[in-house]
């Protein structure tokens, strides 16, 4: 993980799979698809926003109907 002033946290590729407790490849098809979550990328390499990751977890939250 890469931080960056005082809130910004980059998770890699792998840290971020592990974080959504995915595959690496799923993330990966995810990217290749365009689907979320949104990452950033420097070149070749891969980051994603612990912030954006967290967000993306809460709009695939469901919530059952009574």
């Amino acid at each position: 993980m890469v931080m960056l002033s005082n809130e910004v946290k980059l998770f890699c590729e792998k840290e971020a799979a592990d974080f959504l407790s995915i595959s690496v490849k799923t993330l990966q098809q995810w990217r290749y698809l365009k689907k979320p979550p949104v990452y950033i990328k420097f070149g070749r390499n891969v980051r994603y926003n612990y912030h954006d990751l967290v967000k993306y977890m809460k709009a695939c939250t469901v919530e059952p109907m009574n």
